[in-house]
């Protein structure tokens, strides 16, 4: 069985909206900006539906912080991947930040675009 290429799924987080941009793992084309959505769960679901459509294999990152982290306890709650990226500028102080606590950290991604 061939192996699929991810998508990997860039999201900005906010109280009331998330805005949402993907990118093909592996192609030359630029990364998607798909817009913006609620942050109800129905709203995410909805999200992850959409996306399954270009690829099985999802990969999201998104900022470490209040609404981040409510997004990545969801988000493994149903089977899916994320990193949560944090600003080495600013460092967050919360407490599932750290070792032995189950949620992946990076301080720095590669600029795309």
């Amino acid at each position: 069985m061939p192996k699929t290429t991810p998508v990997f799924v860039g999201l900005d987080v906010h109280k009331e909206t998330i805005s949402v941009a993907h990118a093909a793992g592996g192609a030359a084309t630029p990364p998607h900006f798909v817009g913006q959505i609620g942050t109800r769960h129905c709203d995410i679901d909805k999200l992850v539906r959409r996306l399954k459509s270009l690829s099985p294999r999802l990969v999201f990152a998104y900022e470490a912080g209040p609404c981040g982290y409510v997004l990545h306890r969801y988000l493994t709650g149903v089977n899916e991947r994320g990193k949560v990226v944090q600003d080495e500028r600013r460092k967050v102080d919360h407490p599932s930040v750290g070792a032995g606590r189950g949620v992946p950290v990076v301080t720095s991604l590669p600029f795309i675009g």
